[in-house]
């Protein structure tokens, strides 16, 4: 992580309190910034993810995905953007007004955040959601590129697969689109922690079949 220039360590350097277990081993972390150029790759990365995302699934379920993946990506987006600028800010509110997001933006971001919770509760309770043209507005506003979203499309197999974490959204958009059977690859998603590893063996799978 620390190669890779994960700001997480830096959020545990700042904000992590030590509960129990081996102590030292925030000596490998206390102190920890990444390097400016590190973070780039981070930041790029998220936002080839909003740029290429183009659709979402029909239903509220598929609305809910879209800003869910979103969410991650933004978040990611200004998290990176702070960093390079020198600025660890890792609440949301704190890290939107540091960015310098308007607050038109930021009431909108903070509506994307309701649709993650709302997406990773199965959707059982849903509020208020944004507006799709608000969530287009803050995207721009975040990247910095002009985006727009459209329900309904399909997936396109035959691309180049990375097998990365914005490679295993679009698997699961494909699942919640129907192009795809694989409920054990949803409930994966929901772990990911857990099954890190065996989640690329089975994008793997998944896209070989689709890709024949």
């Amino acid at each position: 992580m620390k190669l890779k220039g994960s700001l997480f360590l830096v959020h545990l350097d700042m904000d992590g309190v030590w509960l129990e277990g081996d102590i030292s081993l925030l000596d490998e972390i206390r102190g920890f910034r990444p390097k400016p150029d590190l973070v780039k790759q981070t930041q790029q990365g998220a936002i080839s993810f909003v740029r290429e995302i183009a659709w979402y699934p029909p239903g509220q379920k598929g609305f809910l995905w879209l800003l869910d993946s979103l969410y991650v990506a933004l978040r990611n987006c200004v998290y990176s953007a702070n960093a390079i600028r020198g600025h660890y800010a890792f609440g949301l509110l704190e890290a939107l007004q540091v960015f310098g997001l308007p607050q038109v933006d930021i009431k909108a971001m903070l509506l994307v955040r309701e649709g993650k919770y709302s997406y990773r509760g199965s959707g059982s309770s849903v509020g208020k959601l944004p507006p799709l043209k608000d969530v287009e507005r803050v995207c721009h506003a975040i990247t910095n590129h002009v985006v727009s979203f459209s329900c309904g499309g399909l997936t396109d197999w035959h691309k180049a697969w990375k097998f990365d974490y914005w490679d295993e959204r679009l698997i699961e958009r494909a699942i919640l689109n129907n192009e795809h059977q694989c409920s054990e690859f949803l409930k994966k998603m929901r772990n990911h922690s857990y099954f890190k590893s065996s989640l690329k063996k089975d994008m793997a799978c998944i896209v070989d079949d689709h890709s024949k």
